[in-house]
């Protein structure tokens, strides 16, 4: 209620960025930063916030909401041709997944690239708690904003923020199915195969803009979740994916892990500097996305209260019990909820690396390797304290 206060006292319009794919969120974040002048110096002028008059430009938004206000009951029906497109992408679900399976599992190049001797810690002495709160770790800071991505689910009040590599591609098909309920299962649509087949009508770029474009009056009654993913199995399975599945050149390290490692710690201290300095902040590769901090994700520094739903490989784990309960409190009934569950037990989605070769080994490297944890801890620890995972224990912790 506050924040629809805050809305109301300040007539200010938020709009609702719904095109946030991947490619979307690098361009609005490069969007973002183009937009503020830089004086010579190469600094940028104490920030400013400027409120558009409600008045002025009222007739464009009731004329927007009007047209939008009943999309989420009265979801508009995909073409033929769109729904063939999706049937031969759902088509080809298991032989892409087959394919991705098959390259990770053949890792020569994958181990001649990173055999070489590691360097010891830098930081030799201190746990990973002394390193990051006396400042002497140069830490990841805690939040910078990275352009969110934000599906709902109206009929239930529900909001999923997704997270590049933490179940992005899964829940953005659960949100889906929770939209277009009939439509997806009268389709045939799969939940682990499922290619947007809401076509981005349930997407929203801020929390603010969601507020007005769905016309909620209590968000109270909204419950806000966010899958979050340990940080080491979220790196991994980011640079798996990027550097070695995709075949990226990830910042010109091919498919060297210490490499990667190493620069994405420093694009990220880059990124967040210049954002504490209000400069125009470096363009964000599809790479950063994949790896840079979750809590840099989903304007936490502004909304923090997320429901936070913990990613499992298994899903009959924690992710099941805790995204059951969320759903049961917002009326969700049992039989979409039996059909989620059994879509999670069901398989992997294609681009799955958890139960690769290439994932062992590159695990084993990482865990082993003290100079390797400590730059990854330099680059989560935030991660690890507001989203309640167990700090790795570093080479002198007790």
């Amino acid at each position: 209620m506050q924040l629809l206060h805050f809305l109301k006292a300040n007539h200010s319009i938020y709009v609702s960025l719904s095109d946030s794919s991947d490619d979307d969120c690098v361009k609005a974040n490069h969007k973002i930063a183009a937009t503020r002048p830089i004086l010579k110096s190469g600094r940028l002028p104490a920030t400013r916030k400027y409120l558009v008059p409600v008045a002025a430009i009222m007739t464009v938004v009731l004329i927007f909401v009007l047209l939008k206000s009943d999309e989420s009951s009265n979801p508009i029906r995909l073409s033929k041709e769109e729904l063939m497109k999706i049937e031969e992408t759902h088509r080809k679900h298991d032989l892409v997944r087959k394919e991705v399976e098959m390259k990770l599992n053949h890792i020569d190049s994958v181990k001649a690239n990173n055999s070489d001797k590691l360097p010891p810690r830098k930081f030799t002495g201190k746990t990973a708690y002394t390193m990051c709160r006396s400042g002497a770790g140069n830490c990841v800071q805690r939040y910078a904003r990275i352009f969110p991505f934000l599906v709902a689910a109206p009929k239930y009040k529900l909001m999923a923020c997704l997270i590049q590599k933490s179940m992005h591609t899964v829940m953005s098909a659960i949100m889906c199915y929770l939209f277009r309920e009939k439509e997806f299962i009268s389709h045939g649509r799969s939940i682990l195969a499922n290619n947007n087949f809401c076509e981005k009508k349930n997407r929203h770029g801020n929390v603010e803009g969601m507020i007005i474009h769905l016309n909620i009056t209590d968000l109270s009654a909204w419950k806000f979740i966010m899958v979050t993913r340990e940080p080491v199995d979220r790196f991994l399975s980011g640079f798996l994916d990027r550097c070695i599945r995709a075949g990226d050149s990830c910042n010109g390290c091919g498919n060297n892990m210490t490499c990667f490692l190493e620069i994405e710690y420093e694009r990220a201290l880059d990124f967040a500097y210049a954002e504490r300095m209000h400069f125009e902040k470096p363009a964000l590769s599809f790479e950063d996305l994949h790896i840079f901090p979750q809590t840099w994700h989903c304007s936490m520094q502004r909304h923090y209260d997320y429901k936070f739903i913990r990613y499992s490989s298994d899903p009959s784990e924690t992710l099941l019990e805790d995204l059951s309960r969320v759903l049961r409190a917002q009326n969700v009934s049992d039989s979409s909820i039996d059909y989620i569950a059994k879509s999670l037990k069901s398989g992997r989605t294609a681009h799955s690396t958890v139960t690769t070769s290439a994932r062992a080994f590159l695990e084993q490297r990482l865990r082993s390797s003290p100079y390797l944890m400590e730059l990854l801890v330099r680059l989560f620890y935030h991660d690890y304290i507001m989203l309640g995972y167990e700090m790795p224990k570093l080479d002198n912790d007790a």
